[in-house]
């Protein structure tokens, strides 16, 4: 199924609910369930479409996912790095810039972290 279409899914699964959740007994419908049975193959077809053109969406996907978490396993190292140096620096500019006092807006912020 080259198109997707949300309307044809919900129309099927709605075709199918009401095959098998007719009011009544079983026997009652039966009958209504059978008069329809061309329908519901139908839309049985058309959601096993669906399902089989989202699983290759799906299979398409995946490497790029894939790829996606080792390039963040990589990267997060170097962020680490980052992040303790930007630290580094900060203190080297308290003690450079504001010896004997916190620099304006660190606060209570700085001891905090760890």
């Amino acid at each position: 199924m080259a198109d997707s279409n949300p309307s044809d899914l919900l129309r099927g699964l709605e075709i199918l609910r009401s095959a098998f959740v007719a009011p009544g007994s079983a026997a009652d419908s039966l009958p209504a369930a059978v008069a329809r049975a061309g329908e519901v193959r139908e839309a049985i077809d058309r959601l096993t479409d669906e399902v089989a053109t989202l699983n290759q969406h799906v299979e398409r996907a995946l490497p790029v996912i894939e790829s996606f978490e080792r390039q963040f396993e990589r990267a997060l190292p170097v962020l680490e790095s980052i992040k303790r140096a930007e630290r580094g620096i900060q203190q080297v500019m308290r003690k450079t810039f504001w010896p004997g006092r916190e620099a304006p807006g660190e606060g209570d912020s700085a001891g905090g972290e760890g």
